[in-house]
């Protein structure tokens, strides 16, 4: 049985979101009822009437059957998402769609309707769980050198148009192995107090302000990705303790305050904290754009602040000194806690190979 194999909505057009029939997905991947439509469409050569002839094609929403085409309009999941490869356009595409075969979490991919670029389908291991998988699965393209581009699938309504691929220009693989790879879910701690807040002087404006320590912790979870749950706690102490240091606290505040709101000195490691301040120190300990009453959450407004680690490879380092180092260089670095390291560290999936790239002639 082919994991494509489901039933999902079909739409006459993008612009009706009520009108669905269910289909089943593996029939019309293979059907050659849009054939004269799509042949019609990439022989098209001026921009507006090809763009005319797309917008009147039928679609359909890979990801499950809808009452209605909006994610509340959701029936039955059919456990696949769908890919826009827009980069795809750039290289070779047929020897692009063969080296594609090389990842087994693709169960179908071809030419879109246009014929420029490609579209895949990847089964996901939890269905539930769609779109921190597609959050995730946008990074392993990234990774392989094939960013998306467009990534509005990640909305699990999103219908895609039909297209019609020859055995040449596509490929299937029934029995393709689930995508298993999960986005870090952000998990804010609660604070013990409802108002802990420390006074705080900020030298570029040579004014006093308020600090909330709920405010460093959301910071903390939305720019690095990480939380207060098993196999994280180290990193995000450090990154805690960095932006209390950052934003004014002397070193026993952030001590403190750490020690009396979110953990006990026995169960933190000691250089958490300590490696957080420092790194603190090393970049200046006010940011110098800082309101009066809140933190900097955006990290591209200043530079000191980490990136997203999703945006980018993760590289391993053993020491704080290693990693001040680093950061400074790159943005980015993923500490050892302890002996080996955790199982939530977001590195590259080694089953997307990075394919063979060719570039379009």
């Amino acid at each position: 049985m082919s994991i494509l194999d489901k039933n999902i909505s079909y739409f006459p057009s993008t612009a009706e979101t009520k009108k669905g029939v269910s289909v089943n997905l593996l029939t019309l991947l293979q059907s050659s009822r849009h054939e004269a439509r799509i042949i019609l469409l990439r022989s098209e050569i001026d921009p507006a009437k090809q763009k005319k002839l797309k917008d009147n094609l039928p679609c359909f929403t890979v990801a499950g059957l809808f009452s209605q085409r909006s994610d509340a309009g959701l029936i039955t999941p059919s456990g696949l998402a769908a890919v826009d490869l827009d980069s795809a356009e750039d290289y070779d595409v047929l020897l692009l769609l063969h080296e594609l075969k090389k990842i087994p979490s693709i169960a179908y991919a071809g030419l879109s309707c246009r014929g420029k670029r490609l579209f895949a389908i990847i089964p996901f291991l939890d269905p539930t769980q769609y779109a921190r998988h597609y959050e995730r699965l946008i990074r392993s393209f990234e990774d392989i050198g094939l960013p998306m581009g467009d990534t509005c699938h990640k909305t699990i309504s999103q219908p895609r148009y039909v297209s019609f691929n020859a055995p040449e220009t596509c490929f299937f693989n029934h029995t393709a192995r689930p995508y298993h790879l999960l986005a870090p879910e952000k998990i804010y701690h609660p604070i013990k107090t409802n108002a802990i807040s420390s006074p705080c002087h900020n030298p570029a404006t040579n004014r006093h302000f308020v600090f909330s320590l709920a405010e460093a912790q959301k910071w903390v979870t939305e720019t690095t990705g990480y939380s207060l749950i098993d196999g994280q706690k180290h990193n995000y102490i450090f990154w805690l303790s960095y932006a209390l240091r950052k934003n004014g606290l002397n070193e026993t505040a952030v001590y403190n305050t750490i020690y009396t709101n979110i953990l006990s000195a026995d169960q933190i490691r000691s250089n958490a904290i300590s490696g957080g301040i420092a790194h603190a120190n090393a970049n200046g300990n006010a940011m110098s754009n800082l309101s009066e009453n809140t933190i900097q959450p955006s990290p591209k407004q200043n530079i000191s602040l980490i990136e997203p680690l999703a945006s980018k490879p993760s590289i391993v380092i053993n020491s704080f000194s290693e990693a001040s180092a680093l950061f400074l260089q790159t943005g980015q670095f993923i500490l050892d806690n302890g002996d080996s390291f955790s199982d939530n560290i977001d590195l590259p999936d080694p089953e997307f190979e990075r394919p063979e790239l060719k570039p379009a002639t």
